[in-house]
């Protein structure tokens, strides 16, 4: 498996890791940079996307589990402010980290496996169309083939 996020000024692929945030992290993980306080998920489980090799966070996600559900709930996804809009630097790093909750949702709950996401009004759209997610209500899911279509698009299956 080839994590990759691509650098839009080059079109460069470039190697990238998830990984669990650090005690030391949080200092870092301002409200500006990361539009969040990322503080208030520390009883659940937050990972941070970088490239290889770098220190800077360039996206975060906090994943919490159902497991009565066998569904992992994205509770909240962020980019740092750089890769945010029409002149953000990377390309591939919400998508891989939703990739990534889907993934683990899989190792966890197998064939059953699901993963959702309480989005912002304006944000539903792009979730649809860009991730394959599907309203099912106040909420989003990947499910089934829909989740081995966003896996496979970036390189986790």
């Amino acid at each position: 498996m080839v994590m990759f996020l691509t650098e839009l000024s080059s079109n460069k692929k470039l190697l990238c890791e998830i990984v669990p945030v650090a005690e030391a992290d949080y200092k870092r993980m301002t409200k500006k940079k990361y539009s969040f306080d990322w503080k208030a998920e520390k009883q659940y489980d937050v990972y941070k996307i970088k490239l290889i090799g770098l220190e800077d966070i360039l996206g975060l996600i906090s994943l919490q589990y159902y497991d009565k559900e066998y569904r992992i709930q994205i509770r909240l996804i962020a980019l740092s402010a750089e890769n945010l809009g029409k002149h953000k630097k990377m390309g591939r790093v919400a998508g891989n980290l939703i990739a990534f909750a889907c993934l683990a949702a899989l190792k966890r709950y197998e064939s059953l496996a699901a993963v959702s996401l309480i989005p912002k009004t304006a944000l539903i759209h792009h979730y649809v169309t860009e991730y394959g997610f599907e309203s099912t209500g106040w909420q989003l899911f990947l499910y089934e083939n829909k989740l081995h279509r966003l896996l496979k698009k970036y390189g986790y299956e």
